[in-house]
């Protein structure tokens, strides 16, 4: 699952390997997909990478950064953005806040699977 774009401006072809030993080959011009948190971590501490995470991508790392249920993730945002974050996720955004809830904690336990299958 893409969790984030990483780009790295490079005159040519580059080899680049994470702690995790996934390797990256990075050509000009060229971005490429993240699909594990760690990868994703190591590319936001380095400044030669360009990295734009995906909705679901924020939403891991603040579950797992955290260590905090769906629950309490969701309890403490405001409505607007429960709403923003269902329209980024295809989910439909015009709900009380309760429905809003309910479908998203849907998304963030499908998600936590996807990401345990990894």
């Amino acid at each position: 699952m893409k969790l984030a774009t990483v780009r790295c401006d490079v005159k040519r072809g580059s080899i680049h390997r994470t702690p995790r030993n996934n390797t990256y080959h990075f050509k000009p011009n060229q971005s490429l997909d993240v699909s594990s948190l760690d990868d994703l971590r190591y590319f936001e501490r380095r400044t030669e990478y360009d990295v734009s995470p995906t909705v679901r991508g924020k939403l891991y790392a603040k579950l797992v950064g955290e260590n905090e249920s769906p629950e309490d993730v969701l309890s403490d945002m405001g409505y607007r953005t429960k709403q923003s974050l269902a329209k980024s996720l295809g989910i439909k955004a015009n709900q009380s806040d309760e429905e809003l809830t309910q479908e998203l904690e849907k998304e963030v336990d499908a998600l936590k699977k996807q990401m345990e299958e990894l």
